[in-house]
């Protein structure tokens, strides 16, 4: 990295801020700039409507950190300062939910359930602070079980409503969900294909929603195995890899609220393809049988938020700066007060690492143990990425 002369020099200083509101930042003039400060704004989207936070009052989904662009603050630093901080904007990393609906007879009490409350779903998605799309695969207006998503996620007469929403008019059975969500991906009927509504840098978050099985023998026994290995073949590397997949399954299926392997009351069966894709992506199932699926989409909502709450992607350096790895810091900042975050390579990040590391190529930020609990429990939390400063490596145990 470029030295800093004795001379006053400006760097640009950005803000990495998570949480609901925008973000503004100072630094302090010394070898040790503090973190910005948070302006709390919790304001929704327009495209929400009248939104219902009353979500939000006890329980508010914890943060995700993502980083995109600079705010065009400077800061001068003194002339004796040991190195020159820059920090990055932040933003949540955007979600794409795919939903799939269950449309037999069996599903009627539901899928009342289901319009109900998906608009109290993207609501909380919202005031979460998450960039996020929805995909909804059922038949808006044929068979006996048509699914309208009303505004304000949906359009007018169960139509999309870009860039939000996308209804896929397929009709779904019982036992075929999984094949007609390989099959619709990139269809050549524009009535059904959602392809185009993905974006590349997103987190891919199915919820099937069901009360019996993917039986189809369009996919091969283990079904799971087969849709994951279909899934992944699709848009050259959209759903991620097996190393690293960039989806994950939330489905609401059969299970009971205390087993995986028993059938709640009013469920066909457990729906075991589902439970274990839940278990191959790190997701969770949750129990279809349930009354009333606003909590059920409350828990989801937090679930999807969680996600993505570990991973920041490194910004551009200062102007005129290079990016050095060894002169990276970063700091965060919960409802206790700054915290400065060691950098922790001796283990795998989810093989007992408590601090941060850099994925392979040195572009990504990933918090492990304790900094990623965090940032997961706190929704007040904030991230600053620093640079500049030798790296604070967390001393050999």
């Amino acid at each position: 990295m470029r030295q800093l002369s004795s001379r006053r020099r400006n760097v640009s200083v950005f803000c990495l801020v998570a949480g609901l509101g925008s973000s503004a930042c100072s630094a302090d003039k010394g070898s040790s700039p503090g973190p910005g400060s948070l302006v709390s704004d919790t304001g929704l989207p327009a495209d929400t409507g009248a939104p219902d936070t009353g979500w939000l009052e006890e329980d508010t989904a914890p943060p995700a950190f993502d980083v995109a662009g600079e705010t065009g603050m400077d800061t001068a630093l003194e002339p004796d300062a040991g190195c020159a901080t820059a920090t990055a904007s932040g933003v949540k990393q955007p979600v794409d939910i795919i939903m799939v609906i269950d449309q037999s007879g069996s599903m009627s009490d539901e899928i009342v359930q289901v319009k109900a409350n998906i608009n109290k779903l993207s609501t909380y998605l919202a005031a979460t602070g998450l960039d996020y799309r929805l995909v909804m695969i059922a038949g808006t207006t044929t068979g006996s079980l048509p699914v309208c998503v009303p505004p304000p996620l949906g359009g007018a007469s169960c139509t999309s409503k870009a860039p939000r929403f996308r209804a896929v008019d397929r009709h779904i059975e019982s036992y075929d969900s999984l094949k007609y969500v390989l099959q619709t991906y990139d269809s050549t009927d524009v009535t059904t294909k959602w392809s185009d509504v993905l974006r590349p840098d997103a987190m891919k978050v199915f919820i099937p929603i069901t009360d019996d099985d993917a039986t189809d023998s369009s996919l091969a026994v283990p079904r799971s195995t087969s849709f994951d290995d279909a899934l992944l073949s699709r848009g050259k590397g959209t759903f991620g890899t097996k190393s690293k997949r960039k989806y994950v399954f939330y489905p609401i299926t059969g299970v009971s609220l205390t087993s995986t392997s028993t059938t709640c009351a009013t469920a066909v069966n457990v729906g075991q393809t589902y439970v274990d894709l839940a278990t191959l992506t790190k997701g969770k199932p949750f129990s279809v049988c349930e009354t009333n699926y606003e909590p059920v989409f409350k828990a989801i909502g937090k679930a999807i938020a969680t996600t993505v709450a570990c991973e920041i992607t490194i910004p551009p350096p200062p102007s005129g700066e290079a990016f050095d790895p060894g002169k990276v810091n970063v700091t965060l900042t919960d409802a206790s007060g700054p915290h400065s975050v060691p950098q922790d390579p001796s283990l795998d990040c989810f093989g007992g690492a408590d601090g941060w590391q850099y994925n392979a190529d040195k572009t990504t930020i990933l918090l492990c143990g304790e900094a990623c609990s965090t940032a997961k429990a706190d929704p007040t939390a904030k991230l600053d990425v620093e640079f500049g400063c030798a790296t604070h490596v967390k001393p050999p145990t």
